[in-house]
């Protein structure tokens, strides 16, 4: 029992120098306050989260469980400092970030008793993503004149979810065509406002519902603050025995900045 309580005390001690470290570097936080309103406008969900920039702008701290390192005053990610934490449990990690010789990252690597690659990605001639591969996912992508036309993504030995892309004259994603599950068909319609933001996502089932109360299309709708920044998502859904939406509820943000000393 006391070399436990040595252990863990140990562990809360490096995370206490990794707060006192970044917080020297630390130029300013965003504060962001969520909340997750239902359809009778009361609050059941509220989350407060922090990320911290230095003074080139670059994240380095988000909440106090990540910490970011750069390469010799670039803005490429060097490392992460990573910190797991349940109950007085502490336990902290590395990541280290590998790159190819076009400066686009190859892999992630957990640092510890072993190195074990967490995350890695290839790209085509033209440095778009084609594949990435996090533990027992793998994503392929294809893409046409530099966009990106279908994705395949696979979870272990589960059926994989294909979605093929459809784009407006202005080369924006207006549907995702998608499969998983062997057979079941969904359709993603993507909507903007005038000025180019995301406006609303609908997704849409091809396939009936197995009552009349079955929720077969969901939509989100987008709203924004002066600094185009999302401020709220409005979620809606229709069953199968109407025509209209209705709203399931709500989720805001609201962002804070605080400069630091």
């Amino acid at each position: 029992m006391t070399i436990t309580l040595l252990f863990v005390s140990c562990e809360n001690i490096e995370r206490n120098k990794l707060i006192s470290e970044f917080e020297d570097l630390e130029s300013y936080r965003i504060w962001t306050i969520e909340k997750s309103i239902n359809e009778n406008d009361s609050v059941y969900h509220e989350r407060r989260t922090f990320k911290a920039f230095d003074s080139n702008d670059r994240l380095i701290n988000e909440g106090n469980f990540k910490f970011y390192y750069y390469q010799d005053e670039t803005d490429r990610i060097g490392k992460t400092k990573n910190v797991f934490k349940r109950d007085r449990n502490v336990k902290i990690y590395t990541e280290q970030y590998e790159y190819d010789e076009n400066g686009l990252l190859q892999n992630i690597l957990r640092v510890g008793e072993s190195i074990d690659t967490i995350k890695s990605y290839k790209y085509d001639e033209s440095g778009n993503l084609i594949k990435s591969k996090t533990g027992n996912r793998i994503i392929i992508q294809e893409f046409e004149d530099g966009l990106l036309k279908k994705r395949i993504r696979t979870d272990g030995d589960a059926e994989p979810r294909i979605s093929e892309f459809e784009y407006d004259s202005l080369n924006r994603p207006i549907v995702e065509n998608w499969v998983f599950s062997g057979d079941h068909q969904m359709k993603t319609r993507f909507e903007y406002y005038g000025d180019g933001k995301l406006y609303r996502i609908t997704d849409s089932s091809y396939a009936p519902g197995k009552s009349p109360n079955s929720i077969v299309e969901s939509r989100d709708e987008f709203l924004y603050d002066e600094k185009d920044s999302i401020s709220e998502i409005i979620q809606f859904g229709r069953i199968q025995s109407e025509t209209t939406f209705y709203i399931r509820g709500r989720r805001t943000f609201e962002r804070r900045v605080e400069k630091r000393k």
